[in-house]
């Protein structure tokens, strides 16, 4: 059993290892030439595999590009940050997020959505990825408030989360409009923290 144990475990690894030199080569290749030009045999060839290897774990090209994105991304913001309330918790959230978006990665989350734009595909796979990351972010900050005792509504408070997230992102790179705390506090304050009380409305 632990020679099997073993080999399985290298197995795994070597699989690990090929993946991520796979999702480099595509990441490169979205910075370099964009989307619509990357193509399988490209990404083959930067890193050195076959296509059929590539056809062998991913569907094509949008299902191939959604996994890199998210391993690009993976384990950036796992846990929100517990900062002890709700308010200090949302800033901390879309501070991360905007530190995110203004990075070098920028680029690739602004090409995404502009592929998104152009392959219905991608865009149906990358707002399902996207939206369990956002999801989950928010739920573990909703259930802080509660667990702290906040009179929060009963459901829907993710919602009012993603989109304070996806207007800071189209402020950020489709308008170049400035994000700066003053931003983060108007949308958590005027936005997301009315939506979510539970004496709102």
């Amino acid at each position: 059993m632990e020679p099997q144990s073993t080999a399985g475990a290298a197995t795994t690894a070597r699989r690990g290892r090929a993946d991520q030199a796979i999702y480099e080569a595509v990441c490169e290749l979205l910075a370099e030439s964009g989307y619509e030009r990357l193509t399988m045999d490209a990404v083959a060839a930067r890193a050195q595999t076959s296509k059929a290897t590539l056809y062998r774990h991913w569907t094509g090209k949008p299902d191939l590009v959604a996994h890199a994105v998210k391993c690009r991304f993976k384990g950036e913001d796992p846990r929100p940050p517990d900062t002890g309330s709700l308010r200090g918790d949302l800033l901390a959230l879309l501070d991360g997020f905007r530190e995110r978006v203004r990075s070098t990665d920028g680029d690739l989350y602004l090409g995404i959505l502009t592929a998104m734009r152009q392959d219905p595909e991608l865009a149906r796979i990358m707002h399902r990825r996207s939206a369990d990351t956002r999801d989950h972010a928010a739920t573990c900050i909703l259930q802080r408030a509660r667990d702290r005792g906040d009179a929060l509504r009963a459901a829907g408070g993710e919602l009012p989360i993603s989109a304070a997230m996806s207007e800071l992102a189209t402020r950020c790179m489709m308008r170049g409009e400035p994000a700066d705390d003053r931003i983060l506090e108007r949308l958590v304050d005027e936005v997301v923290l009315p939506a979510l009380s539970a004496h709102g409305s």
